[in-house]
């Protein structure tokens, strides 16, 4: 590689490193390998090429390896850490050539297994799909980065950690619409756990907020979208057609919301235990407290999300962090929604975000939504967040479930065809024509997937106290088909 200087930077990896040097010398025995030794006291590489009297720490040792491309007159680093495992045969040469013939790519790498220690950055997590794809940031792991483009941002800050190094550059690379690459067609297994995280991190806070005012202003998990991009993102929410689940709390949410989602439909990238989309579940829990209603003192929410957040809020449901037209134009090429009990009271905030939204509302008796309550509340401890004193009278639960009936049932006129409502019961036992009913809504295939499930999943049936003991004051109860 004449452009490019490879380095492996080493600190106590001692035999890893050297196979690492071994392996790589085999696939490329024409390229100049370097080792640093960033003064290992044991554990020494046999392959040492460079050797740093003291120890630098890994911030220094980036420093360093980049200062050592810069004297060797090289226009790309190839810095490699020595605590990587090679899965797939690299060719050098190849990935240098990627990156010096498009000006636009400052940073090429290649991608992680997903059992690797890195798995916090999901985009560098290997997609299967043996292709080349733009990120929004890339880990300084196994990776070329274009030496000029550092010097444009005026290098990194002195920093023991290094953490933020990878950051900083990802951020200016947004800035100046520059190309981050990840290279599917090979993997590495990082295994390198990192130990006392929290002066790290705290580290990366001090010296970054000192630059920026807030180091999370520069990190990849912020989303930078600017006026047009947010604009063009907010005019096609209008024409994409969300399936929103709204129900009372263990009414069968978490279900249906698994079974559209074995049947293809995308329920978002990041999701909690009971399957709900974590970044609409942290909208609806905001707009709960800017309102002063909670979970269990439920009122219908009316505000507006803000337009500027609206585009971060769809790229995060996707697990995006750029902004791509060609990603944003497929969005409707295959189903997608969330769920979430909180959309019963916060409905009309994001109909007014997606008006083209089918809705379905799933429903359970309240006598079994009042027990279930009754039990999960019992399990948590009293200092949980989780627990509610409240609910340790069922006949409260009994009345949250007849006020989020109110609330779903306030939606059904105005919606017409795009509002369904769904009985948990039947669902899980498998009923064939609730199945097709909802077939025919979604225009998905489901009847083979519910009724596997309904095999395990089916309730059995319960003792409730007494009906006297629950004030059926809506009616729900017999209008929904629980008594006569």
């Amino acid at each position: 590689m004449k452009s490019t200087f490879a380095i492996i930077l080493d600190y106590c990896g001692g035999s890893n490193t050297d196979k690492l040097y071994e392996q790589l010398k085999v696939w490329n025995p024409e390229t100049n390998i370097y080792v640093l030794d960033n003064a290992s006291p044991i554990n020494k590489s046999i392959y040492v090429t460079h050797q740093n009297k003291s120890n630098s720490f890994i911030g220094g040792g980036i420093k360093d390896c980049i200062n050592l491309a810069k004297t060797n007159k090289k226009e790309f680093l190839l810095f490699v850490t020595n605590d990587v495992i090679l899965i797939d045969q690299i060719d050098l040469k190849a990935l240098e050539e990627m990156i010096i013939y498009n000006q636009n790519i400052v940073q090429l790498s290649v991608s992680l297994t997903a059992s690797s220690d890195k798995s916090y950055y999901p985009w560098m997590i290997n997609k299967g799909k043996n292709e080349i794809r733009e990120v929004c940031h890339s880990d300084f792991i196994f990776t070329i980065i274009r030496l000029s483009f550092i010097e444009e941002f005026g290098g990194f800050p002195y920093s023991k950690s290094g953490w933020g190094y990878d950051w900083e550059f990802s951020y200016y690379a947004r800035l100046k619409n520059k190309k981050i690459i990840i290279n599917d067609r090979v993997r590495v297994e990082h295994k390198g756990k990192d130990e006392n995280m929290a002066w790290k991190r705290k580290e990366l806070s001090e010296v970054y907020n000192k630059i920026y005012g807030n180091h999370m202003k520069i990190s990849p998990h912020t989303i930078h979208l600017n006026y047009e991009q947010n604009k063009y993102i907010v005019e096609k929410c209008k024409t994409l057609s969300p399936i929103i689940i709204i129900g009372m709390h263990r009414s069968g949410t978490s279900f249906l919301s698994s079974i559209l989602e074995e049947a293809g439909v995308f329920m978002g990238a990041y999701k909690d235990p009971n399957n709900g989309s974590l970044v609409f579940l942290q909208v609806n829990q905001q707009c709960l407290a800017k309102t002063g209603y909670s979970c269990i003192q439920p009122g219908l929410i009316e505000l507006r999300i803000p337009e500027d957040l609206l585009g971060i809020i769809v790229l995060k449901h996707f697990g995006y962090y750029l902004f791509n037209k060609s990603q944003i134009d497929s969005i409707n090429e295959r189903p997608w929604g969330w769920k979430d009990p909180i959309n019963t009271l916060t409905l009309k905030m994001w109909l007014s975000c997606f008006p083209k939204s089918k809705i379905i509302h799933i429903y359970r008796n309240g006598m079994a939504v009042a027990e279930s309550l009754y039990r999960h509340n019992s399990k948590e401890s009293l200092e949980s967040s989780y627990y509610s004193k409240e609910l340790k009278d069922r006949s409260f639960g009994f009345n949250l479930w007849q006020k989020y009936l109110e609330a779903a049932e306030s939606y059904k006129q105005e919606l017409g065809s795009n509002f369904f409502s769904i009985c948990f019961e039947k669902l899980v036992s498998g009923n064939l024509q609730e199945i097709q009913r909802l077939e025919l809504y979604l225009g998905l295939r489901l009847q083979p997937i519910i009724l596997k499930r309904a095999l395990h999943d089916k309730a059995s049936p319960r003792k409730y106290q007494r009906l006297s003991e629950f004030k059926d004051e809506k009616g729900f109860l017999k209008k929904y088909g629980y008594i006569e």
